[in-house]
Order: structure tokens, then C-alpha cells, then sequence
């Protein structure tokens, strides 16, 4: 038996999304629920607050940078945490 799935629409989808991503102006990025950066666009790299250094050895470094309150990101992480659980 053999199962064929027309797969045209989703991977119309997936282009759609990947050119946004690519070509949005404001910086973005996907993280990891313990902030870990998974991706970033190109417009968040050449931001000019990042460094170089920065560029360089990846998306650690910009963690410390993206929140206004760096010290209250256990809320976000708890807030994630509880959708993720419940």
C-alpha cells in the first residue's frame, strides 16, 4: 500500500514564511524557552548595537540585550512554562 500527500500547499507556506523572516526590517528571532537563540534574521544582526564579537560567537551574547528588564526573565520563563505544562 502506498500513501501519497500533496504537500504544494504547506511548502508554499514554508517559502512564504522563510521570505518574510529573511526580508522583515525589524530584527527577529526564535529562542529556546531557557533563552537559548535558535534563529535571528539578518536585520537583528546588523543592528549596529550588536557587536562584532557578538556576530562572531553567536546568539549568546545578544540574551542580555533583548530584554528591558533582563532581571525579571524568569517571568517569561515561568509564563512559559505553565502553557507548556497545563
Amino acid at each position: 500500500m502506498h500513501v501519497l500527500k500533496d504537500i504544494t500547499d504547506r511548502r508554499e507556506a514554508e517559502r512564504r514564511y522563510r521570505e518574510l523572516f529573511d526580508t522583515i526590517q525589524e530584527g527577529l528571532f526564535f529562542s529556546t524557552p531557557q533563552g537559548r537563540f535558535v534563529e535571528v534574521n539578518d536585520a537583528l544582526v546588523r543592528n549596529p548595537w550588536v557587536t562584532a564579537a557578538a556576530r562572531t560567537c553567536c546568539r549568546s551574547i545578544f540574551r542580555r540585550r533583548f530584554y528591558l528588564n533582563p532581571d525579571r526573565r524568569h517571568l517569561i520563563e515561568d509564563e512559559l512554562k505553565r502553557h507548556r505544562d497545563g
